[in-house]
């Protein structure tokens, strides 16, 4: 099996980033459907689920599939872009030169801001 290079992964990343601006935002939700598998929610397993009407379980499942987004969300936060700010700031001059190029290419990095310290989430 062949690995691809850092280099070739550096560019596949400039080729196939996006700016959260460029989703269809106007499409919305289907409130209609499960926002993900019935099977992966908690309660599914739990002989109180049988007992939730049809409306109960849908809307369980988008709360549900809600808070799995958050959790990615803060865990994006905390882990990978407040980590990689502290790995570089402690041992970015470590880094080969390729890998210092991939930082900046990781959709959830934004170099701190005196400005401002908001933060874009991919």
């Amino acid at each position: 099996m062949k690995l691809a290079t850092l280099e070739s992964l550096n560019e596949q990343a400039r080729k196939n980033a996006f700016d959260v601006e460029d989703l269809p935002w106007e499409l919305g939700v289907d409130r209609d459907r499960f926002w993900g598998p019935e099977t992966m929610t908690h309660l599914y397993y739990c002989s109180a689920y049988k007992l939730l009407e049809p409306e109960e379980r849908l809307y369980y499942n988008q709360v549900h599939a809600t808070g799995i987004c958050e959790q990615f969300v803060f865990l994006e936060e905390i882990l990978l872009v407040r980590g990689m700010e502290a790995l570089l700031k402690r041992r970015g001059h470590l880094l080969s030169a390729a890998m210092r190029r991939l930082v900046p290419c990781i959709p959830l990095y934004t170099p701190p801001s005196p400005v401002s310290p908001d933060r874009r989430h991919g």
